[in-house]
């Protein structure tokens, strides 16, 4: 323990990068294929100031720098899912060529995240019409992926990330607005594309963890150990109060009358304690369904409660209402004793509240075998 005390005092841990998620984070839409494509051909099909040919542009150039062809468009054009004689081609851009004689000119792309590659390219190329010189492949793919020996020469691998840098690194046009909306759009299309990329790369945590794995393991045994304490520290706090511990999470729990027909209970958030941030947790009295339709009700019964006065209520649903909240600052030993700091703060704010909410909801039921254990009138 000594050993990894001096490790986390004397080492600099890198944290997450953070970053904001995107549209398509949003929506968990950020590996479909198809989503990815349709992008890709929207904006390569815009005719908002120059963005079309900024993809386009940029495209071409990567394929100038693989392969020995000259690749000019005029007039692109994109579709996606296009109909091949096996299979469908995920984006096919399509333009005329500045050459003298004229013609067709064709990218078949075929769009990779995450996905083993199992589509027949030969299909995809024989189903386009037009001549070898008239047309190349590309598997666009999030890391770099080897050509099958058969489609090589007709198809050559880009990534996302290529295509998105090589767009930055040209610049988009200068008749593009700062303030359009479009720049918002590739703005956050592009960071999607580079977290993604990012995703296959070791970060600063995964080289920390490898390169320190032992104290790590040693921390995780602390973290464990932790939980372990909290758990049973939940348990004891029930015992106390003659209820049950009720769910698994280690930054709250909630405490119920045993016999599961009372819809008050009592809970307890921890987070910013187990997250390091501060010593100090909060007591809720907590209103379960029904309950919650008499809220009005139980707050105007309640207004001469001393302790009830000083609490406000938080947040709910239909499921359950916050009714009363307060904060607890812990000290290290209380903290040590935990479940007997929360049952004295239950017992001395909470407990009198509870037991009258509960018998003005039941008042069929003038006692209970846990009254006492609530209270602490059976403490000595």
């Amino acid at each position: 323990m000594n050993s990894l005390l001096r490790f986390l005092a004397c080492t600099d841990i890198p944290g997450k990068a953070k970053s904001s998620d995107g549209f398509l984070e949003i929506i968990g839409k950020q590996f479909h294929e198809n989503i990815n494509s349709k992008l890709y051909a929207h904006f390569i099909n815009t005719e908002e100031l120059g963005i079309s040919s900024a993809f386009v542009d940029a495209l071409v150039e990567l394929i100038e720098e693989k392969t020995s062809k000259r690749f000019s468009l005029l007039n692109p054009q994109a579709l996606t899912e296009v109909t091949t004689q096996k299979g469908r081609l995920d984006i096919l851009v399509r333009g005329e060529s500045p050459g003298s004689l004229g013609g067709r000119m064709s990218i078949l792309i075929e769009n990779k995240l995450f996905f083993w590659l199992h589509n027949d390219l030969m299909d995809y190329w024989e189903s386009t019409t037009g001549a070898e010189s008239s047309k190349i492949g590309i598997l666009l793919t999030l890391r770099e992926h080897f050509i099958p020996h058969h489609v090589r020469g007709k198809f050559i691998n880009i990534t996302h990330i290529e295509w998105v840098r090589k767009i930055k690194e040209k610049g988009l046009p200068e008749s593009l607005p700062l303030n359009h909306s479009y720049r918002v759009y590739l703005a956050d299309f592009f960071q999607t594309i580079e977290r993604m990329t990012k995703s296959y790369a070791m970060n600063e945590q995964t080289r920390f963890y490898f390169e320190h794995t032992q104290q790590v393991l040693k921390a995780q045994e602390t973290i464990e150990a932790a939980h372990e304490f909290i758990n049973n520290q939940f348990e004891l706090i029930a015992a106390q109060l003659g209820w049950e511990s009720h769910g698994n999470s280690m930054i709250w729990r909630n405490f119920r009358e045993k016999s599961g027909k009372i819809d008050v209970w009592l809970t307890i958030l921890i987070g910013e304690l187990m997250n390091g941030k501060k010593m100090e947790y909060t007591l809720i009295l907590e209103l379960r369904d029904k309950a919650i339709e008499r809220a009005n009700e139980l707050n105007e019964m309640l207004q001469d409660d001393s302790a009830y006065k000083e609490m406000s209520p938080n947040v709910g649903n239909k499921h359950f209402y916050q009714f009363a909240c307060k904060n607890y600052t812990l000290t290290p030993e209380g903290l040590e004793k935990f479940a007997d700091n929360v049952v004295s703060n239950i017992r001395k704010d909470f407990a009198g509240m509870t037991l009258r909410t509960i018998k003005h909801l039941h008042p069929d039921q003038t006692s209970f075998d846990w009254e006492e254990l609530l209270l602490g009138k059976n403490q000595v």
